[in-house]
């Protein structure tokens, strides 16, 4: 399902009530909820005002997409971005993608264990999409971003065309299994991208596994 707005203002104010009365039904069922979040600029807005609306702060089990494999100190990490939107969560209420930075291989394997909560259950799961058409951190003609759109593994590192290129990714079969996903896209660009489904782009392929997301577009 698609729903375009005519602004950026316009799409958050829609958002951010759909995304909080989701995860606030699973509170309700489970006594907290978990999200999956992506980094990235666009859905920065989202994120500071759910941080500001959400009345449940304190029973978000907040974990991330994708990640680069960097340290929390980095300006490019998801991580010090998804904490500093969040300012108002308790600082445990985040959990980042990266605990062996000496260890790109060992730092997978201690992912699988700290994130086996999300796996067993996601509530929502935000994506994104990348002029070129990756989503998460599954880029075009990249190996092993090719491996995580049909794996049967929860996370996969994957290489990114521009730097930090070490990247950590959930796969689409981890995202396929939230009980509920979004994809915040804006500017023109990106939906022809989107749009152009011939190109087969990691986004395409997404749309394919995953025909339950929920797309919010705005010029």
């Amino acid at each position: 399902m698609r729903q375009n707005f005519a602004s950026t203002e316009a799409l958050v104010d829609a958002f951010v009530p759909w995304s909080l009365n989701l995860l606030e039904s699973a509170v309700d069922s489970y006594g907290s909820a978990r999200i999956l979040l992506s980094g990235g600029g666009t859905p920065g807005p989202s994120y500071r005002k759910m941080n500001q609306d959400c009345s449940f702060l304190d029973q978000l089990e907040i974990g991330l997409v994708d990640e680069r494999y960097v340290g929390l100190e980095s300006e490019f990490s998801n991580e010090q971005l998804i904490r500093s939107c969040f300012s108002n969560a308790p600082e445990s209420a985040v959990k980042g993608m990266v605990y062996d930075l000496g260890d790109y291989s060992r730092n997978l394997s201690v992912l699988d264990s700290e994130y086996a909560h999300f796996v067993d259950r996601t509530d929502l799961v935000i994506l994104g999409m990348g002029p070129d058409g990756h989503t998460a951190s599954i880029f075009p003609g990249d190996a092993p971003s090719e491996t995580a759109l049909s794996s049967d593994k929860n996370f996969l590192n994957t290489n990114a065309p521009a730097h930090p290129t070490q990247r950590i990714t959930c796969s689409m079969e981890l995202i396929r299994n939230a009980k509920n996903i979004a994809l915040i896209i804006t500017g023109a660009q990106k939906l022809e991208v989107l749009e152009n489904k011939p190109l087969q782009l990691p986004i395409h392929k997404a749309l394919e596994t995953c025909p339950n997301i929920n797309l919010f577009y705005s010029e």
